[in-house]
């Protein structure tokens, strides 16, 4: 789960300038910066503290043997600082995703398009996100929403890596500003890192992943049907 998310920055896309040219130096930058933390922070641990596999809290305990008793507390810290940015940019593109379908592809109910007068903000489509996602956390355990999470998120990726292939042989679709060296090849092997990491997860997961993608693909059938109805 901690190397996912990058993803979120895509989806506001619509309220930049220049999103062919911005988005993917920042998009790139983001995943530099975000691995050389992670492995400096790996680094960091692995050397100062011997007993990390056995470890609960491997990042606490290792931050309280260089920098004492106040370590575990300045870690806890930034876990908080850390999971409030979470949220707040997983919110953003929780929202912004059926908005922004609403709006401009007209595939869920223009009722999820509406702005706040005031604020212009999707609150619609904030609220209507937000309640699954409280009443999933409420009845569901810590590690089976992380899980059930990043399964999801992989399928995303998966989709998206099928759907590059797909458009780079396409020849009515528009160059792009930035192409990635060598896309086909690195699609190709992510789609077998995927497929490979699916196929550890336990049955309830895999069924709770069926279930999610049936429900979403029932509502996207739903409305492209009612809005096939309406031209006549």
């Amino acid at each position: 789960y901690a190397y996912v998310g990058f993803e979120s920055a895509v989806i506001p896309a619509g309220e930049t300038k220049n999103p062919e040219r911005d988005l993917p130096r920042a998009l790139l930058t983001s995943l530099l910066i975000c691995t050389l933390i992670f492995v400096s922070v790996q680094f960091v641990a692995i050397g100062t503290f011997p007993g990390l596999a056995s470890s609960e809290r491997p990042l606490a305990d290792a931050a309280s043997v260089f920098m004492g008793s106040s370590g575990g507390f300045f870690i806890a810290l930034g876990a908080v600082i850390s999971i409030l940015g979470n949220l707040n940019g997983g919110f953003l593109a929780a929202s912004r995703l059926p908005f922004a379908m609403a709006e401009e592809d007209k595939l869920l109910p223009e009722i999820l398009a509406k702005t706040h007068r005031r604020f212009q903000t999707p609150y619609i489509s904030i609220i209507l996100t937000s309640l699954p996602v409280l009443i999933l956390t409420i009845q569901s355990s810590f590690l089976s929403a992380l899980t059930m999470a990043t399964v999801t998120r992989l399928v995303v990726y998966a989709i998206t890596c099928v759907s590059l292939i797909i458009l780079r042989q396409r020849k009515d679709v528009p160059e792009p500003q930035f192409k990635l060296k060598f896309g086909v090849v690195i699609s190709l092997l992510s789609i077998v890192l995927i497929i490979s990491l699916l196929t550890t997860i336990d049955s309830r997961e895999l069924i709770n992943l069926l279930i999610s993608l049936l429900i979403g693909l029932i509502m996207y059938s739903t409305f492209k049907l009612l809005r096939s109805l309406k031209k006549y």
